[in-house]
């Protein structure tokens, strides 16, 4: 894990009335503000934050609502943070991607705040919350935990249950000198219990990666940049891994990209709305910066040049 530097620590403390004015709150949090929330007319809630640094630590409480991040656009800023939520209070639902949890006192769930992801209380709840930016986290280990549930009483999570709870309690009185400290320890033993709960199935961790890797792949696609190291890179994984295991699902990431590149150029041309926008400025709307190559690409898998294949498909439907 890369090393909190900050020797300060800021206490604050907010409240919220209204569904609108905590979603602005958790907005100024978790990044860019693109939070959905159920409306009620007798919301309240209340949240203490230290901020150590990039890391900030929340002790919320809050009654009934839900939360949540649908899909992105391809062109929105993607906030590069994760969150920790350690349920101290009440009941709660998780869910992100496939995964889908009911979570209770002491269980643990991590989102990553770049996907579309979802929680429900349906209780008044109590929660402790760990903001950071992804860098310092094994990007593989928070691909392989996003929306799943670390039990309370699984491995190495038996025993902090308590010391999280301490925290929540003793927020403000952390905001002295030894604060960051011990929000580095807490930062530490998160990642050691999301480790430990990884450690039983490596063909899971497989599986679970390459759904994040395809699910970042389809939201990066109109990224030029993006690659099969990119995507490794981001990952934190090896090339020749990753390449491994979409070998055993019968395609490379370069070719997924490709594939899925076109797919939405295609589509794009054939749309009567954007009948009137040039082949050239859809292309580069996906990442086919040159041309030429985007022609023998489109070419490659569809038989024919991208305008013959428009001009002939919009004709069939005059």
């Amino acid at each position: 894990m890369a090393r909190i530097v900050s020797r300060e620590a800021r206490f604050e403390t907010r409240s919220a009335r209204s569904a609108d004015e905590w979603m602005r709150t958790l907005g100024s949090l978790y990044s860019p503000p693109t939070i959905s929330m159920t409306r009620s007319h007798r919301f309240r809630a209340e949240i203490r934050s230290l901020t150590v640094g990039e890391v900030v630590v929340c002790e919320t409480r809050a009654t009934p609502h839900r939360v949540g991040r649908a899909f992105l656009q391809p062109t929105a800023p993607r906030p590069d943070t994760v969150i920790g939520i350690v349920q101290l209070e009440g009941e709660g639902y998780a869910a992100q991607g496939s995964r889908r949890s009911v979570v209770g006192h002491g269980d643990i769930v991590v989102f990553d705040m770049a996907m579309p992801h979802e929680t429900l209380y349906r209780d008044e709840v109590r929660l402790l919350h760990f903001v950071m930016p992804k860098r310092l986290m094994p990007r593989s280990l928070i691909a392989r935990s996003a929306g799943s549930r670390i039990a309370a009483d699984q491995r190495a999570n038996r025993m902090a249950t308590d010391f999280f709870a301490g925290i929540a309690d003793n927020l403000e009185i952390l905001s002295g000198s030894g604060g960051p400290r011990v929000i580095h320890s807490a930062v530490e033993l998160l990642e050691t219990i999301l480790a430990s709960d990884n450690e039983a199935d490596p063909a899971a961790w497989d599986g679970d990666l390459l759904a994040q890797v395809r699910l970042y792949i389809m939201q990066h696609l109109a990224d030029p940049s993006l690659s099969a190291e990119l995507v490794a890179r981001e990952h934190q994984v090896s090339l020749r891994h990753l390449q491994y295991l979409f070998a055993g699902e019968g395609t490379t990431i370069s070719g997924l990209i490709r594939s899925k590149r076109l797919e939405r150029c295609r589509l794009d041309m054939l749309e009567p709305t954007l009948a009137n926008v040039p082949i050239q400025r859809i292309a580069r709307r996906w990442g086919y910066l040159d041309p030429t190559h985007f022609g023998r690409a489109f070419r490659a898998a569809y038989g024919v040049g991208p305008r013959e294949y428009r001009a002939a498909r919009l004709s069939l439907e005059r």
